[in-house]
């Protein structure tokens, strides 16, 4: 029955709340002194908008198969799907779709080949 999960899951949600200012607290200080988070999306955005400019097809064949392996290892894909929407525009729409389905296609086929009872 799925009644005592709801019962954790409400618990879970009340302590989460009671908490989460030390929480955020805990996880902003996690951040280490080294990483600088503006130059990192100067640099993102410096490389992706280069790739768009100078490498047209090889760069959009060359991002859609980045974009397959990321998706087929399950990573998430809201960072990469925004960072490509900045370099590529409206065009990035159908290269996200190209490389989420060769992903789902890729590691559909794995599983049945490797994973199969």
């Amino acid at each position: 029955s799925a009644l005592p999960w709801i019962g954790v899951a409400a618990v879970a949600s009340l302590i989460f709340i009671e908490y989460a200012e030390n929480i955020a607290a805990y996880c902003s200080s996690l951040k280490p002194d080294w990483f600088d988070m503006e130059s990192f999306k100067a640099k993102l955005l410096e490389r992706l908008t280069d790739i768009n400019e100078n490498g047209g097809v090889k760069g959009r064949i060359l991002y859609v198969a980045f974009f397959m392996l990321w998706g087929m290892f399950g990573l998430t894909t809201v960072p990469v799907e925004s960072a490509a929407g900045m370099a590529f525009g409206w065009k990035a729409i159908y290269l996200n779709a190209s490389g989420k389905m060769l992903a789902s296609l890729a590691a559909y086929t794995l599983g049945r080949l490797f994973l199969e009872d």
